[in-house]
């Protein structure tokens, strides 16, 4: 609508449409034309860029490109009128010391981008103090030992890691890397923590067993056809090689999450109440300075309990859907679902000594 206005500018209105605020600035501000200038194809991040170096909002001054033909032909605004701007700022304090500038991330987001001509030539005066400024950083001493750690990688991964800086998003990729190793890691030491467990576990109840009732007695992972028994569950106890306990073991690492169970694990619970436990190691409650993913089995057991009878709890929640999956075909049924596990549950769990208590009360009533 303001561009059709604009457009009607006969000779006879040319006075009043000079006086007029009827041209939007890129603020959507209406001004007079004499207040504004063409936006001659600015970069936009190159606006962005000087709006917040130089605190000002160059959009005010600027009306829209479809309004450049109403503005003074010697009224204009160019990308490289505004980083000539915003260098002299950047070198109106020190940039030898760029770890020291107000401007330090402006200024080293714009080195990485002189690669390309475009950028190389709105920045002259960077380009040409590039290779001073990079060094300072280089021998940052709070950065140093990092980039020695990225200079002494072997010239394939240098090249990988080159190539990846690059990309746009990067540091969404160097987040989504993170995150996978830290996975990673959790995963390893999820495996390390039952291995412990499991082993300790075995451990105090041979001790409290008959020399008859140990040779009956064996563990999960020492069967051969464990994985089809356990249904997803991280430890079995067998007495005569009959299943007589399950014990599921979850790591929790985040304060902000409870653990959770999967679909089979939940069934188990239910199917298996009696003798089944959920047994968690809370590493977010672990106090001291070690590397928490490589705990001590003196570490982990004051970090773990163990939930019996939870199927008591869950069957409520799953049952209807227990019975429909006994009826595929004609009933509607849940195919996937996980189930959390409040913290307030898990914390009036047993410890580790209750629990073995519990466990050799069970084993022995069944022989």
């Amino acid at each position: 609508m303001l561009l059709e206005i604009a457009n009607c500018n006969e000779d006879s209105l040319k006075e009043v449409y000079l006086a007029s605020k009827i041209y939007p600035n890129q603020i959507n501000q209406l001004k007079s034309i004499s207040e504004l200038k063409r936006d001659l194809e600015i970069i936009p991040e190159i606006k962005g860029l000087y709006n917040k170096v130089a605190k000002n909002e160059i959009r005010k001054e600027l009306v829209y490109i479809e309004f450049n033909e109403f503005v003074a032909e010697d009224r204009f605004v160019t990308s490289k009128y505004l980083t000539t701007e915003i260098e002299d700022i950047f070198f109106g304090t020190d940039i030898n010391n760029i770890n020291e500038h107000p401007f330090k991330v402006e200024i080293l987001n714009i080195i990485k981008s002189l690669r390309e001509k475009k950028y190389a030539e709105l920045f002259p005066r960077l380009d040409d103090k590039k290779a001073n400024v990079m060094l300072e950083v280089v021998t940052n001493e709070n950065t140093k030992d990092d980039i020695f750690s990225i200079v002494t990688l072997g010239e394939s991964d240098l090249k990988k890691l080159g190539k990846l800086v690059q990309e746009k998003n990067f540091s969404a990729i160097l987040n989504a890397a993170t995150i996978l190793l830290q996975q990673q890691r959790e995963t390893e030491a999820d495996f390390h923590h039952k291995y412990e467990i499991g082993t300790y576990i075995e451990k105090l109840i041979r001790e409290k067993l008959s020399k008859e009732l140990q040779n009956r007695v064996s563990f999960g992972d020492n069967e051969t056809e464990t994985t089809n028994i356990q249904g997803g569950q991280d430890i079995v106890i067998f007495l005569d090689k009959n299943p007589v306990y399950f014990i599921e073991v979850k790591s929790r690492w985040n304060s902000q999450n409870s653990v959770s169970m999967s679909k089979l694990q939940l069934q188990r619970a239910v199917e298996e109440n009696r003798r089944y436990a959920l047994c968690t190691v809370d590493i977010t409650r672990y106090p001291g300075k070690n590397d928490r993913y490589k705990l001590s089995t003196d570490e982990i057991l004051p970090l773990t309990k163990f939930v019996t009878n939870i199927g008591d709890t869950i069957k409520p929640l799953i049952e209807d859907n227990l019975e429909a999956e006994k009826h595929q075909e004609k009933s509607i049924h849940l195919i996937e679902y996980r189930g959390i596990i409040p913290q307030d549950i898990i914390q009036r769990g047993n410890d580790f000594k209750s629990f073995i208590e519990i466990l050799f009360t069970i084993i022995t009533e069944k022989t």
